[in-house]
């Protein structure tokens, strides 16, 4: 059945791209049919039908689109990528029911508005949110507005929202069940060492490599905790007055697991003056007045209440950066299928996989780490 939950919001308008889609007509670019998400929308009073649709620019996953009412009311839609998936991918009612746990607490996100698990309204099961008014920073351009006493506010909030999310005990949000039992780490290996086989056959090897070396270094385990699983600043909403994160986005990959895969994932794209690897384009990091790695992990240590252990840190950096080169070899596979609906394509995610997997494997190096 459908579900509502109360919570917070999403993207401020004006954020969609520019092409809008016909009232009515299934979009080949948003796999939505207009039509049907309309009526759908209409009796749970969201929208007014006819809806016109845009597709978020940015998210590479799945397919996000902004839906505004004859009314001018508007709301989010997510749903998978077209073609085929893999198994348990791109579930977007988890993520609704995630998103709904964390409302009310103090890890901003936004308003589930209801989630459809039947695929028969528009081929895929979706998720509904609230618009959040704010800005998604995806490179320094979106900066440059903004006053380097902003900049340096926003990333260490940014770092701090990660911080108080890793507070949070998994069973008071009614989340104990997110996960199995199984260890965080090597679940991440073996659910993204899954990428492996169908990379192109350099990139397979280094990715390989990589995997062997991160599972003969993986630290001991610790207890889980609810992680984002892709926290990065173009994975939330930034309110630009204030420097305020105002809604954590894209829950797909959360989990229970080891808290600082979180922060990994965050430092591995965190790109600094004389870095060699730039794994995003005109990354917003490298602007003036934004402070660097290890500010972060400050911020995000005095507000999670814990200590960071150097070594660990730097196993799950390795992680992230092998992770991500797993992701963007995926992404580069889909999108060269046409998965992505014919939507315009961002930078080429296949020529950082290499790279990536070399940066992993000189960290973690080919064996066990010494004690």
């Amino acid at each position: 059945m459908p579900t509502r939950s109360p919570g917070r919001s999403w993207r401020g308008p004006g954020s969609g791209g520019a092409r809008r889609d016909v009232p009515g007509a299934m979009s080949e670019t948003l796999g939505l049919d207009a039509a049907a998400v309309g009526r759908w929308c209409a009796d749970r009073d969201l929208l007014e039908p006819p809806v016109v649709a845009s597709p978020y620019p940015g998210g590479r996953s799945n397919l996000t689109a902004r839906l505004e009412g004859a009314d001018g009311r508007a709301v989010v839609l997510r749903r998978a990528p077209l073609g085929e998936l893999e198994h348990g991918a791109h579930d977007v009612i988890r993520e609704g029911r995630i998103m709904a746990a964390l409302a009310g607490t103090d890890v901003p996100v936004p308003e589930v508005l209801g989630t459809e698990p039947d695929p028969g309204v528009t081929g895929a099961p979706f998720l509904v949110t609230a618009v959040v008014p704010g800005r998604v920073v995806r490179t320094a351009a979106d900066l440059a507005d903004l006053e380097h006493g902003i900049r340096t506010a926003l990333a260490l909030d940014l770092a701090g929202v990660l911080g108080r999310l890793h507070r949070l005990l998994p069973t008071e949000l009614g989340l104990g069940d997110l996960a199995t039992s199984t260890p965080h780490v090597p679940r991440l290996l073996r659910r993204w060492g899954g990428q492996i086989d169908r990379a192109r056959p350099r990139e397979r090897d280094l990715l390989q490599r990589a995997r062997d070396a991160l599972e003969a270094a993986a630290p001991p385990p610790v207890p889980s905790l609810l992680v984002h699983g892709d926290f990065r600043l173009d994975n939330v909403v930034v309110d630009v007055a204030t420097g305020r994160v105002v809604g954590v986005l894209d829950w797909e990959l959360a989990t229970l697991g080891e808290p600082l895969t979180d922060l990994g994932t965050l430092l591995a794209v965190w790109t600094e003056p004389g870095d060699d690897l730039v794994p995003l384009p005109d990354p917003p990091s490298l602007a003036a007045g934004m402070p660097g790695g290890s500010a972060l992990a400050a911020a995000y240590r005095d507000a999670a209440g814990r200590g960071i252990d150097p070594d660990e840190l730097a196993f799950h950096l390795a992680l992230a950066q092998w992770k991500l080169a797993c992701i963007a070899e995926g992404v580069h596979r889909r999108e060269a299928a046409g998965q992505h609906g014919g939507r315009t394509r961002g930078p080429d995610l296949g020529a950082i996989v290499a790279p990536l997997a070399e940066r992993a494997l000189d960290l973690v190096g080919p064996g066990p780490r010494s004690e």
